[in-house]
C-alpha cells in the first residue's frame, strides 16, 4: 500500500513539473519569437499570449504574427486576414454571426456574457478541445489553428471559461483587423 501510495506521489509530482517546464519553454519561444519579429521591423503593439503560442499585433505597420507550436510562424500582413472561427471538438461555434453575438454579450455582461452569446443553441456540455481557425490569404498554408484546450473539460469549468475568454479576445482583435 506504502508503494501505491508513493508511486502515485511520484507521478503527480512529475505531472506537475512537467507542465511547469512546458510553460516555461513556451514563454521562451514565445519571446525569442517576439525578439525575432522586432529584428524584422515589427513593433508589437499588442500582445495575446495562449497555451501553445503567442499572438503579436503591429496596429502601426498593419501587420500581424502568430508563434505557434502547429504550423510555421509567420508574419502577416492585415489584408491577409480572411476569416476566424471558434470551434469546439472541430465544429464551428463562432463564425461571424456567433462570434457577433459572443463579442456583444461580452461587452454587454462580461466574461459569462461572451460565453453564452457565443453559444447559443448549444446543449453539450462537454468537450475535448476548444479552438480558433485564422483562414489567411496563403495559398501554401492557407490556415493557422490555434488551440486553446486538449483534452475533456466541461462548459463550466474555470479552466474552459478562461480557454474561451482568450480565444474570444483573440477572435475579437483579429475581427477588428480584418476592418482595418
Amino acid at each position: 500500500m506504502n508503494l501505491l501510495v508513493g508511486l502515485l506521489i511520484f507521478v503527480v509530482v512529475m505531472g506537475v513539473l512537467g507542465g511547469i517546464l512546458s510553460v516555461v519553454m513556451q514563454s521562451r519561444s514565445n519571446k525569442r519569437f517576439e525578439e525575432s519579429v522586432e529584428n524584422q521591423g515589427f513593433r508589437v503593439t499588442k500582445k495575446y499570449s495562449y497555451s501553445n503560442g503567442v499572438l503579436l499585433i503591429d496596429e502601426n505597420n498593419k501587420k500581424w504574427a502568430v508563434n505557434n507550436t502547429l504550423f510555421k510562424s509567420k508574419i502577416y500582413d492585415f489584408k491577409d486576414l480572411l476569416d476566424v472561427e471558434i470551434f469546439e471538438d472541430g465544429v464551428n461555434i463562432g463564425k461571424t454571426s456567433s462570434l457577433g453575438k459572443a463579442i456583444i454579450g461580452g461587452f454587454l455582461f462580461g466574461v459569462p456574457g461572451a460565453i453564452i452569446g457565443g453559444t447559443i443553441g448549444k446543449k453539450k456540455n462537454e468537450f475535448k478541445s476548444l479552438g480558433l481557425r485564422i483562414t489567411v490569404n496563403d495559398l501554401d498554408n492557407p490556415f493557422i489553428q490555434l488551440n486553446f484546450l486538449n483534452g475533456k473539460t466541461k462548459r463550466d469549468s474555470f479552466v474552459y471559461r478562461t480557454a474561451l475568454q482568450t480565444a474570444n479576445q483573440i477572435a475579437s482583435a483579429l475581427t477588428i483587423i480584418q476592418y482595418k
